[in-house]
């Protein structure tokens, strides 16, 4: 499970250098990126924990990679990309979805007039989280949870 979680950081790095790479126009400013990520305490120690912090950090660069295609046109890829990654995100750090999409469609708000379509490609990229991640609430019930015990259950529990 380690090194799975070492891998999904080493793509995170990838994907942060060939998005500088593709929006700067310079091999420098990737490398600069990547040297920056990869020596970053913070990225190096949530790499190695085998928990949903990799994927997390990927998703979040993914969706990243995704706005910046819409951005540049590439509107059929960028939506792809940005569904899959807040997908992604919603099922490994729900908080980072729910932080994330606000500013998702404030920045497409703002950036509206340089790119016709930006703010509706956007939103409908949250839909499949919507979907997918309403389902997912609705299955799992994460807020009622502390109802499924009784009291008498909980005092057995403690004999």
């Amino acid at each position: 499970m380690l090194f799975r979680s070492a891998l999904i950081g080493v793509a995170g790095g990838a994907l942060l250098m060939h998005e500088c790479r593709r929006v700067y126009a310079s091999s420098q400013a990737a490398l600069l990126a990547g040297l920056l990520f990869f020596c970053s305490l913070p990225v190096l120690y949530q790499a190695r924990q085998c928990r949903y912090y990799a994927i997390a950090i990927f998703a979040d660069l993914w969706m990243l990679h995704g706005y910046v295609s819409l951005l540049q046109g590439r509107r059929g890829a960028g939506r792809l990309h940005l569904s899959l990654a807040l997908l992604c995100q919603f099922f490994s750090l729900t908080a980072m979805t729910i932080t994330n999409t606000p500013g998702l469609l404030l920045a497409a708000f703002l950036e509206r007039r340089r790119c016709k379509g930006l703010l509706w490609d956007a939103s409908a990229s949250l839909l499949p989280t919507a979907v997918f991640g309403g389902l997912w609430l609705a299955w799992s019930k994460p807020f009622a949870q502390g109802d499924n015990f009784t009291t008498e259950q909980i005092g057995r529990a403690h004999v």
